[in-house]
């Protein structure tokens, strides 16, 4: 199985890589992924890059990822934007930061395994290159290490 498109924008989703900045990270990733340096990414590539990684792996997402992006229920604060429910260190975020916040929590439920175990959507490894490891990615190995 072939790994796929955006996998290691999927595998920060999950918490293979440390979150920080969300914004720097994802600059990060996308960076690498289209062979840019890092200052030729600029913002709007970042959204355009998350936007089509949403489109290609929940597709049924973009709405409600859309209609929460301008939602005029969701309230301002001074330095960034309030949404329940997430971290408490990612509750101010600018606004392409919150948007990728909320791609990332659709990207977070996605499916890579069936019920049985079985491959659904191959990821392929987390590269410590890219970012530092995540308590997901220490599980796994830590998995992986007593499994042999």
């Amino acid at each position: 199985m072939e790994v796929c498109d955006f996998n290691h924008l999927i595998f920060y989703a999950k918490n293979h890589y440390e979150n920080g900045d969300i914004v720097e990270d994802v600059r990060r990733i996308m960076s690498i992924r289209c062979g840019l340096e890092i200052e030729h990414m600029k913002d709007g590539d970042v959204w355009l890059c998350a936007v089509h990684a949403l489109e290609e792996h929940c597709p049924d997402s973009m709405t409600r990822v859309m209609s929460e992006l301008f939602n005029p229920l969701v309230g301002e604060i001074v330095g960034g934007f309030v949404f329940p429910g997430s971290p408490e260190d990612t509750r101010r975020l600018c606004p392409l930061g919150r948007a990728l916040y909320l791609v990332t929590a659709e990207l977070m439920r996605l499916k890579v395994q069936d019920k049985d175990g079985n491959t659904i959507l191959e990821l392929g490894e987390v590269d410590e290159a890219i970012l530092p490891l995540g308590e997901m990615a220490e599980k796994r190995q830590i998995e992986m290490e007593s499994a042999q």
